[in-house]
């Protein structure tokens, strides 16, 4: 019996039939991003059409556990006798392309001059004006649990505002404290990857067979026990680099033009320390909304004296927030690197699923005196009539050039985005 199994849902999310006789079939799961599937059938076979119902989605299971669901998005075939139809699925990551509002219990349009529509109020309103009004997601708290913020955006934006079928499970305060990002209608995927990456946890949302629904909950990565070596025969291919840090120290400027803008800085004392090195840089970030008090001069209403007394705590807080938020971005980015892209097999001790590895996990590579340790990042699966095939993925393919230029399209989107929501 194959470790493989895959089974045809309705629209509904309820069990039509299994897909046993597949031609072949090619999943990938990965670690907070979207997997895929494509599965080959015969033309002949009575579950294409079951596929080609509207709405038709794939669970697939591996060695009896949930491992992908989603919806069946584009069939292909041909009109030959004995023809083949491909179907590929879309992984129900997918949920994530929704975006995330302002103020999600409420409608769009602000419906009277006292309505906020899609603002939040931070002080007393005054009709017809944005006095006391912010323009992005108001969190309960500007730190929190990576598990936390995920599960709020998650249920207020899908399961509360657009009642998809999806379960969050209850949130348990797990992952590492963190910033949280500023939303103002970004597509999910991109606040729940930044804090997940910041909080050091995975996500799940996959279909379980016995139950009409997508389950979330976040997955906290552990650590393999065992390392790997070049000589133990299970590293197909694979590379490693490392860089030197590009900033030791930044500067962000704030709010404000010429004299009036607001400076802060930062320095990685330690870094600099262990290498010798000041490596200086400047950055921006003047998405703090400054408040003021109605009836506060405006000769005194200047970015860099933004912390005057008058002023309100709540917005001295959330423009230290923004800069330091800022400060510790660039650092991140600016850090000394390393990494590996690593491409493995399998064996009767190194395999895949309960008892084994599982995507996420923590896997030290070690040649001679140099030691990696880094991610399983993606898990691939391919099977046919020949068997089954089974590749985990280290780190980051880096030589996929079609991974690249997705890579390079989702940032220019996300920075477009960013953008025309700041506007």
């Amino acid at each position: 019996m194959s470790d493989l199994e895959l089974a045809v849902y309705d629209r509904a999310l309820f069990p039509v039939a299994p897909l046993a006789r597949f031609v072949s079939a090619d999943v990938t799961v990965a670690r907070n991003a979207r997997g895929t599937l494509s599965v080959t059938v015969a033309s002949s076979d009575p579950v294409s059409a079951d596929l080609q119902a509207e709405g038709a989605r794939v669970l697939v299971s591996w060695k009896g556990e949930p491992l992908f669901s989603g919806y069946v998005v584009q069939p292909e075939g041909d009109f030959l006798l004995g023809g083949l139809i491909t179907y590929e699925v879309e992984d129900d990551w997918a949920e994530l392309d929704s975006l995330a509002w302002v103020r999600p219990a409420v409608g769009l349009e602000a419906t009277t001059l006292s309505s906020l529509g899609q603002a939040v109020a931070t002080g007393p309103l005054t009709a017809g004006t944005v006095l006391n009004q912010d323009g992005y997601y108001a969190w309960p708290s500007s730190r929190m649990s990576a598990e936390t913020a995920v599960k709020l955006l998650l249920t207020q934006n899908l399961v509360a505002r657009l009642d998809r079928p999806i379960v969050v499970a209850p949130d348990l305060g797990r992952g590492a404290v963190v910033e949280v990002p500023q939303v103002r209608f970004p597509r999910l995927e991109e606040p729940v990857q930044e804090i997940l990456t910041a909080g050091g946890l995975g996500l799940s949302m996959v279909q379980h067979p016995d139950e009409p629904f997508i389950r979330i909950d976040v997955v906290e990565g552990r650590e393999y026990p065992s390392p790997i070596f070049p000589e133990s025969g299970l590293i197909a291919k694979g590379t490693w680099s490392r860089s030197a840090a590009t900033a030791t120290r930044v500067v962000v400027m704030g709010n404000g033009e010429d004299a009036e803008r607001i400076f802060r800085g930062k320095v990685d004392t330690q870094l600099e320390a262990r290498t010798g090195r000041v490596r200086e840089v400047v950055t921006e970030s003047t998405g703090a909304k400054l408040e003021y008090p109605e009836d506060f001069p405006d000769d005194q209403k200047v970015a860099k004296y933004h912390l005057l007394q008058d002023v309100p705590q709540e917005s001295k807080d959330n423009l230290i927030s923004t800069l330091e938020q800022a400060l510790r971005k660039a650092l991140t980015e600016g850090a000394p690197t390393s990494g590996v892209a690593v491409e493995l097999s399998t064996s009767e001790s190194f395999f895949f699923g309960p008892g084994g590895f599982e995507l996420g996990d923590l896997l030290t590579i070690r040649d001679g005196t140099t030691e990696f340790v880094d991610q399983i990042t993606e898990v691939r699966i391919v099977a046919s009539v020949d068997g089954e095939t089974v590749t985990p993925t280290l780190g980051q393919k880096t030589d996929d050039p079609t991974r690249a230029l997705m890579e390079v399209v989702a940032a220019l989107g996300k920075y477009q985005r960013a953008q025309a929501r700041n506007k």
